[in-house]
């Protein structure tokens, strides 16, 4: 790290734009966390049952209206009022007025968290009036700035301007304190990591005396080829399920909320390769091209829960590794982005919950396209030959997406729209909306023609066009129906309101350098591209954090959060940067700050997490890759019975592709993965297709009624006896009535059917109550 010479910048000007930054994101923020205790208190709650309730319609209207309201007014009128105090009474009065209020936000702020201990606590009503007073204040002194007195109170507060600004950094650290979960945070840590802050930031400010040993460009080559391997081989987990012989800590909680979820994704991808066709012969509320990836990946590899974990665990690892190669095509020094890459290990992956590879629906196999579309984008910047190439692989991912999944889609093109929206900005007045109408017939192009050609392969290998509408069902429940109300509030104080907050700050920052700073920030288009490609996609992944607010959620969303911050640290300690050497500083001591207290809060999982990871298989000495492998391969049962449903499955109904199953729905999943087969009955996963029943009802109605007389079943005793009720009480409504037996409401209607034609006789019995019927006609 050098020292940087700041040139072409004159003081004043650093000072006032500052100033201005700083005064944006104040009023901004300000005005923001009063608009959230004001919507949960105006907005009511919606009561799911008598032990669920939620106020998903307040953080909806919160979030909505901070980032696509508020966030444009205030970048457009904020820095004017600067300019209009600027010009009037200098840039100590800009100082001063922002300083005071980003000194009085954070008090506020820290007064609300900490008022607790009080008698009045610290809920929404506490946060409506504290806030509510500081935007009073805040209202007062704008409106009477202009006035002479004032402007000489605000001028002589930042007059002093070190002074000024350390008031206004223990402003903003108290506000950043406040959504640390203390209660999470390891000492042991936390305290020697102070030390290292400490030590970094002082180095940092005495840089010009600091020079790094050059590395030749063969040997960094080399570096960079090992640091990517080491997180390739770091994040994939090899455990995924902490049950079976060799598991000290076994968690059935664990285990089965990760059954649970990837049987979401199992479920279709096993009759995919059974041969029927996705938006034909069956659905997935999780996507369409993502279960094709999967299904292709069962192809070499065994389908089962533990190939499928460590499917999503490499992708995700191959997500932070393409963070890595996006940082160092941006020239970011090995200084910053190595330990940034350590970070993101440690938290994004061995700091999770709930193992890497074990949730998708938060993994790279829905959210990692977007990554992509940045790569593809940087390195068009940086190879500008390459440019035109590059931007068609860009179309492709984007026009991909569309066919991928909802959020993936999304996700994807609010990234691209966010790096359009950069180069109209560099395309001046005159070219802007050229480029602009040409982007958006290019992206509209892609989508139909990676439309036209699924529609083409559909037909091709079903001889029937692909019917959305078996998706839309799915996207209408969750959007407008009784399933979309199974959503969680934000805890009190989660970490989630601090990304939040940051990336609101950020855009403000981006906005402003492009618009102050232009000559700047083409000079450093690669890094611009990546920053805004960066931003775009960490805002796009949040609005699923504002739906699904479990804190446990919200690390898989964080790789732009960290290549945001490595970038701008990056930028901030080239040379010729504007930022001030003592302020680049303090940046990078508050990122290592916020890394610190990230990787205290997950300490003790990391040990554990480590050592079950691809890269702690690897090390000698301990267990082998092969071990790894052969758990993953043939993963013990997750649900008691699987094993057993499996050997009945090879022994009494041998060479079958697909099989009729009906049981508890995790054992019959687990079961018919374990053999290898589909379920001839229709079913992907039973409880995902009761959830939107009318899609998956026609499906499984057709399924029953090419059973012939013969067919060999798979059921268990809860079946067996729903099925006997089912005969003494006729007029029993099955899907109401199956979900209190321990059945899905479509498995009660199927049972139904099949009993109107058919005889269940027993063919085998075997453990856990399992038994093979089969269907004789009545």
């Amino acid at each position: 790290m050098q020292g940087a010479p700041r040139t072409g910048v004159r003081s004043s000007d650093e000072g006032i734009f500052a100033a201005t930054f700083v005064l944006t994101s104040v009023l901004l923020l300000g005005l923001a966390a009063l608009l959230i205790p004001l919507a949960m208190i105006v907005v009511p709650e919606v009561q799911v049952s008598p032990l669920i309730r939620h106020n998903q319609d307040a953080e909806s209207l919160a979030f909505a209206a901070i980032f696509l309201a508020m966030l444009p007014i205030s970048i457009f009128l904020v820095p004017r009022f600067a300019a209009a105090l600027n010009a009037r009474s200098g840039a100590d009065a800009v100082i001063g007025l922002a300083a005071i209020l980003c000194l009085t936000l954070g008090v506020a702020i820290g007064f609300v968290r900490f008022s607790g201990e009080l008698p009045w606590g610290y809920g929404i009503g506490t946060a409506a009036v504290v806030l509510g007073a500081w935007a009073l204040i805040a209202a007062a002194l704008l409106a009477l700035s202009g006035r002479s007195r004032v402007a000489d109170l605000l001028a002589r507060a930042g007059a002093g301007r070190r002074r000024a600004w350390t008031l206004a950094a223990f402003g903003a650290l108290m506000a950043v304190l406040t959504v640390v979960a203390w209660s999470h945070v390891d000492l042991a840590v936390l305290l020697p990591g102070l030390l290292l802050v400490l030590a970094a930031g002082c180095a940092a400010v005495r840089g010009d005396r600091i020079r790094v040993p050059s590395i030749g460009r063969g040997w960094g080559r080399l570096i960079d080829v090992v640091v990517v391997l080491l997180v390739l081989f770091a994040v994939p987990d090899m455990v995924i399920f902490p049950v079976g012989p060799g598991i000290d800590s076994p968690s059935p909680f664990i285990t089965y909320v990760v059954q649970f979820h990837q049987n979401l994704f199992l479920g279709p991808a096993s009759q995919v390769l059974d041969g029927q066709v996705l938006l034909v012969d069956t659905v997935s509320q999780y996507g369409i091209g993502n279960i094709y990836l999967i299904s292709a990946f069962f192809e070499i590899a065994p389908i089962g829960h533990g190939t499928l974990g460590f499917l999503d665990g490499f992708l995700s690892a191959m997500v932070i590794a393409c963070g890595y190669v996006i940082l160092r095509l941006c020239r970011v020094g090995r200084w910053l982005a190595i330990p940034a890459m350590a970070v993101a290990v440690i938290v994004l992956a061995w700091g999770l919950t709930y193992p890497i590879g074990g949730l998708l629906q938060h993994g790279a196999i829905r959210y990692g396209l977007p990554i992509l579309v940045i790569a593809a984008a940087v390195a068009g910047a940086r190879w500008s030959r390459a440019a035109g190439p590059l931007r068609l692989v860009c179309l492709f991912l984007v026009g991909l997406s569309s066919i991928w999944a909802l959020e993936a889609f999304l996700y994807t093109l609010l990234t691209w729209l966010g790096l359009v929206a950069l180069e109209m900005v560099w395309r001046g007045r005159e070219g802007w909306w050229r480029y602009l109408v040409r982007s958006l017939l290019e992206t509209a192009a892609a989508m139909v023609i990676v439309h036209v050609l699924f529609a083409l392969a559909t037909l091709i290998a079903s001889g029937e066009l692909p019917d959305w509408n078996l998706y839309l069902t799915y996207l209408r429940e969750f959007v407008t129906g009784d399933i979309g109300d199974l959503t969680y509030d934000y805890v009190p104080w989660s970490r989630g309101l601090g990304v939040g907050a940051f990336y609101l700050v950020a855009s403000i920052g981006l906005v402003l350098i492009l618009w102050k700073r232009g000559e700047y920030a083409r000079r450093n288009r690669t890094e611009f591209v990546a920053l805004t490609g960066s931003l775009a996609y960490g805002i796009a992944l949040y609005t699923y954090f504002v739906n699904r607010s479990l804190d446990h959620v919200l690390p898989y969303l964080l790789l732009p959060f960290i290549l945001v911050i490595v970038l701008a640290l990056s930028l901030a300690f080239r040379e010729g940067s504007p930022v001030p050497r003592v302020t680049a500083a303090l940046s990078l001591a508050g990122a290592m700050l916020i890394a610190l207290l990230a990787i205290s809060s997950v300490a003790p999982a990391i040990p554990d997490r480590a050592s079950t990871s691809m890269l702690g298989y690897a090390i000698p000495g301990g267990r082998s890759l092969g071990d790894g492998f052969d758990r993953l391969w043939n993963p013990p049962p997750l649900v008691a019975g699987a094993d057993e449903g499996e050997r009945l499955l090879e022994t009494e109904m041998p060479g079958e592709d697909r099989s009729a199953v009906i049981t508890r729905s995790d054992l019959g999943v687990e079961a018919l993965a374990r053999a290898g087969r589909a379920n001839s009955l229709g079913f992907s996963d039973p409880k995902e297709n009761s959830w939107v029943p009318e899609p998956n009802l026609p499906i499984i109605t057709a399924a029953i009624e090419e059973l012939e007389p013969g067919t060999l079943m798979l059921v268990d005793r809860t079946a067996l006896d729903f099925f006997e009720r089912l005969r003494r009480e006729p007029s029993l409504d099955a899907a109401a009535a199956a979900p209190e037996a321990g059945l899905e409401p479509l498995q009660g209607i199927a049972l139904k059917m099949i009993g109107e034609k058919y005889e269940l006789v027993p063919v085998a019995e075997g453990d856990a109550g399992l038994e093979v019927v089969r269907l004789e006609p009545r």
